[in-house]
C-alpha cells in the first residue's frame, strides 16, 4: 500500500495479535491528520498498536489490485461514500460495516451523519453565477468518476433540470476535491461540486479558501464516509471498536482535538441515506460528465 504510516510508538509487526492495521482511502482530499488522530484515539482506548496505511489513488480498494480485506492485509478501512458498495461486493464475506457513523458540522446536517455536494464558485463570479443553472456553458471540475458528491450527484441534478451531460462547455477531472477547490481558486474552472466535509476542513485550514470560495448551493444530504472491518477480527474486539467510536463525544479531551476537523460525534449507523444514494446512482446510469461538442 502507498504511504504506510506507523501511528504507534511500538515495533510490533502488523500481523501480531496485539496490533491492528487501518487503511484510509480519504486522502488527499481529507487530511491524513484526521485519520492519524482516529488511530491515536483507538490506540489509547483499545491499548493496541495500530498501523495506518493511506491509499491516495481511489476512494476504496483499487479495482486492478487484490482486495486488502479478502487477502487479509487490512483490519479496518475508511471508505469514501462512492466506493462503499463496490467494496462490500468485492470483499463479500470478508468485510462488514462498523455500525458507527461520524457526524460533522454543516448548516444542513442537523446533527446527522451525512455529507453534501457543495457547489462552489470563486467570489469574483458571485454576481455572474447566482444559481447553478447559470453555470450552463461554463468550465466545470470534478474529482473522479467514483465520487458521489462531485460526479454522480451533479449528473442527478442535471437530469432533474432536464439537461444532459453536455451542460458544461469544458469538464476537467482533477483527481481530488482539494484539486477541484484549487482549480476554482485559480480560475482554471468556473465551478465544481466538492464534498462538504472536504470543503469545511479546507476552510478551517486555509485562509484563501475561507476568503475566496463561495458555496452557491448544497445538494444532499447523502451518506458520509464509512468504516468497515475485516470479519476475521474477533467479534469482541469489533464491538469494542464500535463502542469506542460511539463514546468519543463523551471524552472532553479527545473531542476537542477532533473538533478541528469539524467532527462532533459518532452515531449508530442506519441505512437511510445509503438507500437514497443507490436511487440517485440508478437514476444516472448511462450518463457521463463530458465536454460539450459543437458542430
Amino acid at each position: 500500500m502507498e504511504n504506510d504510516v506507523s501511528a504507534s510508538n511500538g515495533s510490533a509487526p502488523a500481523s501480531s495479535s496485539s496490533s491492528l492495521r487501518l487503511i484510509s482511502y480519504l486522502s488527499p482530499s481529507v487530511p491524513l491528520e484526521y485519520c492519524t488522530l482516529l488511530v491515536e484515539y483507538l490506540e489509547a482506548k483499545l491499548n493496541r498498536h495500530i498501523f495506518l496505511m493511506a491509499e491516495c489513488r481511489g476512494g476504496g480498494p483499487l479495482p486492478d489490485r487484490p482486495d486488502p480485506f479478502t487477502s487479509n492485509e487490512a483490519d479496518i478501512g475508511i471508505i469514501a461514500c462512492g466506493a462503499l458498495e463496490l467494496t462490500l461486493q468485492r470483499a463479500k464475506g470478508h468485510v462488514s460495516l462498523i455500525p458507527a457513523a461520524p457526524v460533522f458540522v454543516h448548516p444542513g446536517a442537523n446533527d446527522r451523519p451525512v455529507s453534501f455536494a457543495d457547489v462552489i464558485i470563486h467570489k469574483d463570479n458571485k454576481t455572474k453565477y447566482k444559481e447553478f443553472r447559470l453555470l450552463h456553458g461554463s468550465k466545470w471540475a470534478y474529482s473522479n468518476k467514483m465520487s458521489f458528491s462531485s460526479y454522480t450527484r451533479p449528473l442527478y441534478e442535471l437530469k432533474r433540470m432536464g439537461q444532459n451531460s453536455n451542460f458544461f462547455t469544458k469538464v476537467i477531472e482533477t483527481g481530488s476535491h482539494v484539486a477541484s477547490i484549487n482549480a476554482v481558486l485559480g480560475k482554471a474552472v468556473d465551478g465544481a461540486a466538492v464534498n462538504s466535509l472536504v470543503l469545511s476542513m479546507q476552510q478551517g485550514l486555509r485562509s484563501d479558501v475561507r476568503d475566496n470560495i463561495v458555496v452557491l448551493q448544497s445538494w444532499g444530504p447523502f451518506a458520509v464516509h464509512s468504516f468497515v472491518i475485516n470479519t476475521r477480527v474477533p467479534k469482541e474486539l469489533q464491538s469494542q471498536i464500535t463502542d469506542c467510536l460511539l463514546k468519543l463525544h463523551e471524552d472532553a479531551e479527545w473531542i476537542v482535538r477532533f473538533n478541528r476537523f469539524k467532527l462532533t460525534k459518532f452515531l449508530p449507523l442506519t441505512t437511510d441515506h445509503r438507500n437514497e444514494d443507490q436511487v440517485v446512482k440508478k437514476a444516472v446510469e448511462g450518463m457521463r460528465l463530458e465536454t460539450a461538442v459543437y458542430y
